[in-house]
């Protein structure tokens, strides 16, 4: 958590507060908005999950929707990854990742991948990188912990470490997304 010092006109009243300071705490920059929360994954049926973090944060950011009363909110779809770098070393990275969830005493319940596209609000489904247009998103490590479990700083301490890995077998580009989730027996 980041701390915000407290207003230096305000010291009268600060100083008839029992304790020594009035700390005013604000969520740290990589914490997803409740707004992002709820509608970053919209548009993946039957219910989508909430995200918890993503590493992509500060290179990407989360743009509420505009336009009065009528707002439109992208909706995503899930697909499978192929023929990328990731799809030869998958079976050798993932038990590295699980290893490094492991070490952090992070409880997942699902490691998946995944590659996004959104509408783009006429209806078509593209994503943009670089003016260039791609019909699919990056790469994603999609994580799920059990609720409750890990907080957005864990992930965000965990994700660099997934990042090199992946890196260090040549697989750059890749996006980490955090979501809180359980398997269950049906």
């Amino acid at each position: 958590m980041y701390r915000v010092p407290p207003c230096t006109y305000h010291f009268a009243i600060l100083q008839s507060f029992p304790y020594p300071e009035c700390i005013i705490t604000a969520p740290a920059p990589y914490t997803p908005t409740e707004f992002e929360k709820v509608t970053y994954y919209y548009g993946i049926p039957p219910d989508p999950p909430e995200l918890l973090y993503r590493s992509n944060w500060a290179d990407t950011p989360f743009y509420r929707p505009t336009g009065g009363r009528f707002q439109h909110i992208p909706a995503k779809t899930a697909h499978g990854i192929f023929n990328t770098p990731l799809n030869p070393v998958w079976r050798t990275v993932a038990p590295q990742i699980r290893d490094e969830l492991k070490r952090r005493k992070i409880r997942y319940s699902a490691i998946h991948t995944a590659r996004f596209a959104s509408e783009d609000g006429k209806g078509l489904i593209t994503v943009t990188e670089n003016r260039k247009k791609d019909t699919l998103g990056p790469v994603v490590i999609w994580i799920a912990v059990h609720p409750g479990s890990t907080t957005a700083e864990d992930a965000h301490l965990a994700s660099p470490a997934i990042l090199a890995l992946l890196e260090a077998h040549g697989v750059r580009g890749t996006v980490v997304e955090w979501y809180e989730g359980a398997v269950r027996r049906l």
